[in-house]
């Protein structure tokens, strides 16, 4: 695996195999995804149905609320992003992915909006963590749309490479 600073020394991503010789990371391939006017409409043709099914999302009426509402939610987490990165407060932007904690899933952790996702594990030490990706999530679990279960088995997988190369920093991760 492969993995790009994106804050120095807080924030990393992933560059998942099929992306390493353009050096795309997650972080950066997601927030051009969702700044896509042409995607989130394909995105929001293509799950409609379950958007209007959902009461969470019962605000949403047409293709330009969801546009509307995605290009704002974007924006808003590349600022939050930037703050908390020059303020040190990771740990307060990034809450845990699962509401039952465990010693399993606690380094899972995700920065929200309404619909956007940012999946990340926290590193052992310090404020630092791996972006593995980030989804538009309208449904109740991530087991529940391809995107967002997509994104938690990326995350089991980033999780496992971890644990077996004994990673807990920055440095034991570029040392990988």
């Amino acid at each position: 695996m492969k993995f790009k600073s994106i804050f120095a020394n807080k924030l990393y991503s992933l560059i998942l195999p099929e992306n390493e010789k353009e050096g795309i990371h997650e972080f950066g391939r997601m927030l051009d995804l969702w700044n896509d006017v042409e995607y989130l409409k394909k995105y929001y043709d293509d799950n409609k149905h379950i958007i209007k099914n959902n009461p969470y999302l019962s605000f949403i009426t047409s293709i330009q609320e969801f546009v509307d509402l995605v290009l704002d939610e974007v924006e808003e987490l590349e600022l939050l992003f930037e703050i908390h990165f020059t303020k040190n407060t990771f740990e307060q932007f990034f809450e845990y992915l699962h509401k039952k904690v465990t010693d399993e899933n606690k380094d899972l952790r995700k920065a929200k909006q309404s619909v956007l996702r940012i999946y990340a594990i926290k590193l052992k030490l310090e404020q630092q963590y791996i972006v593995t990706g980030g989804a538009i999530k309208i449904t109740d679990t991530m087991q529940n749309h391809p995107d967002t279960e997509q994104q938690l088995i990326t995350l089991k997988k980033v999780q496992e490479f971890i644990k077996e190369n004994n990673i807990y920093d920055i440095d034991s991760l570029i040392g990988t």
